[in-house]
């Protein structure tokens, strides 16, 4: 996901977004209203299996996009032009 579509339908009616973490992904996901964010940040460090993989991920919500950064890369991420660059 590099941008997070506010008019999914994915959303279910009724519920506002939820942002979840502890569950560890390599890229963002959504299901419903659930977001999941936590993409494993301690991880991307050896000596973790596929340390490369993960990064922190930070969201911008009023923006709907993210940003992400990693030990393995030393450039950070931007998923669309945002305030940051």
């Amino acid at each position: 996901m590099d941008k997070l579509d506010r008019n999914s339908t994915r959303i279910q009616d009724g519920l506002s977004m939820t942002f979840c973490w502890h569950t560890i992904v390599i890229r963002l996901r959504q299901a419903l209203s659930h977001l999941f964010l936590d993409t494993g940040a301690f991880m991307s460090h050896k000596p973790y299996p596929n340390y490369e993989v993960y990064a922190l991920m930070l969201v911008n919500v009023p923006d709907f996009c993210w940003i992400r950064a990693s030990y393995q890369n030393s450039e950070v991420i931007l998923s669309a032009k945002t305030q940051w660059q």
